[in-house]
């Protein structure tokens, strides 16, 4: 009995796949048939405004109002230099063509980081990886990289 129920629930499984697999081509084809294709500057201009509105995300935002109600685990310095960092990173995922220059990206953050914080004895600690380790993750998801677990671990040092 139980066999029996594990295979309908397989079979109910497959055929909602494949429910979604003919829905999503039907919608696709929809939109080739009725869009006409996008003219590069428009592209471009896209990749701008997504540029602009993660920019409005970075990590340094929070830090900055944290100086601001007199907390001192930064120095407008160390948010300065991070800023540096994270507006290079974005402007290189914006220029990156293909998966290879966005990893390329996210290491040469990652290890601008790690740099950073060697100079500035070590004011990443655990709160503030894991805000730019989901930053860097996220903005490289949002240019196109697909990856399941943490993009910025294999080269991360102490932080």
């Amino acid at each position: 009995m139980p066999e029996r129920i594990f295979l309908f629930r397989r079979f109910s499984l497959i055929i909602v796949r494949l429910v979604l697999l003919v829905l999503l081509s039907c919608t696709s084809d929809a939109k080739k048939s009725t869009t006409k294709p996008e003219k590069k500057s428009t592209v471009k201009r896209n990749r701008v405004s997504l540029m602009d509105s993660l920019k409005f995300k970075k990590p340094t935002i929070s830090w900055q109002k944290m100086i601001n109600e007199g907390q001192d685990f930064y120095t407008p310095g160390d948010i300065l230099e991070s800023d540096k960092l994270l507006d290079k990173y974005l402007d290189n995922l914006s220029a990156a063509k293909n998966s290879s220059e966005i990893w390329k990206a996210v290491v040469e953050v990652v290890t601008g980081f790690n740099n950073l914080n060697i100079r500035n004895n070590d004011f990443i600690q655990t709160v503030e990886r894991e805000e730019l380790a989901e930053f860097i993750q996220v903005a490289a998801e949002v240019y196109g990289l697909k990856y399941d677990g943490d993009i910025t671990e294999q080269w991360r040092m102490e932080w």
